[in-house]
């Protein structure tokens, strides 16, 4: 966990979900910290955060693997809680269906569930990985989809939440 302790340093204040490569172990981990939005909800200065860690069925059939109801009950149970915020973010770890999902053979690997969700609730912003060379930002209906990349790979996004959210990709060269 040297990412997280890195971000420690510069802030408690953390928001996060467990990827799809992720054990048993870490999803504990940012649940007894206090930052998993995994089936949660949270809202902080009016924003609302709820999110869905892991990832659908993948052909490498990975650590952490949920079905499609799964996300889809997950997804609901987080947004109960935050419905009433006057701005919505989603932080998902697989992206919607479609959407900033392609990898590099070319197969999708974003969500069902999460197109679905984000197309039946106005959701402002939903904040993704999970198919890292996917990066980039794009519009789903009303939504604005950010996928930031890899990390480990110097990527990032810097989001200002105001009146129109604005996503500025960025990028970090070791």
């Amino acid at each position: 966990m040297d990412i997280l302790a890195c971000l420690e340093q510069y802030s408690k204040r953390i928001l996060a979900v467990h990827g799809n490569w992720d054990r048993e172990e870490v999803k504990e981990l940012l649940e007894e910290k206090g930052y998993s939005l995994h089936g949660k909800g949270l809202v902080l200065d009016g924003v609302g955060f709820f999110g869905v860690g892991g990832s659908s069925p993948t052909p490498l059939n990975t650590a952490t693997e949920y079905s499609e109801e799964e996300i889809a009950l997950t997804l609901e149970a987080g947004y109960r809680k935050v419905r009433d915020a006057s701005r919505v973010v989603l932080v998902s770890h697989a992206p919607p269906r479609r959407v900033r999902d392609r990898s590099f053979i070319g197969l999708r690997g974003g969500s069902h569930s999460v197109k679905a969700f984000i197309g039946a609730h106005p959701i402002n912003l939903c904040l993704c990985g999970h198919i890292h060379e996917a990066h980039g930002v794009e519009r789903f209906q009303d939504t604005l989809v950010v996928n930031s990349g890899s990390f480990k790979k110097g990527r990032y996004v810097t989001i200002e939440i105001h009146s129109d959210m604005v996503a500025t990709p960025g990028r970090v060269d070791y």
